[in-house]
This record gives C-alpha cells, structure tokens and sequence, in this order.
C-alpha cells in the first residue's frame, strides 16, 4: 500500500479520539436530560458543557488537518463499501 491508499496515523488516531469525545458528550446530555434532581443536572451540565467546548476545537482540528492532509485513493471494491465509506 502507498501513502496515498491509506489514511495516516495522526488521521486514524484523531477519529478515534473524536469519536470517544463525542460519544462522551452525548452520554452526558443524555443523562442531564434524564436527571430529576436540578442539582445534579447542574453538575452534569457543568461537566458536560467545559469540556465540550475543547471537544468543539479538537473536532474543527480534525477536520481542518483531513481538509488539509486530502482523503486516500477510494479502493472500494464493491458497491456497498463505497456506499459505507
């Protein structure tokens, strides 16, 4: 495989940590708006809301490194996999 059939290291690291982030995030939304006491969704909303903003950076990061860095060649070999990807 060339460089260009695949993606980097950095690219594959930072999908990874996104999607984590994100799931994260959105656990912590879920669980506020389950919450029925105001103080612990004051808390959760807390937590959920100071990291959300550096999740916010990593992922315009992300997608400003991909922009930059360009997408690998398309290998699907089937229609459904180039559907998928």
């Amino acid at each position: 495989m060339t460089d260009r059939d695949r993606y980097s290291s950095i690219s594959i690291i930072n999908h990874w940590v996104t999607a984590l982030l994100v799931v994260v995030m959105i656990a912590l939304g879920f669980v506020a708006g389950a919450t029925s006491s105001d103080e612990i969704v004051d808390y959760i909303l807390d937590v959920h809301i100071a990291p959300g903003f550096f999740v916010f950076i990593f992922v315009v990061w992300r997608v400003l490194f991909k922009l930059y860095k360009g997408f690998p060649v398309d290998t699907s070999k089937t229609v459904l996999e180039s559907w998928a990807a």
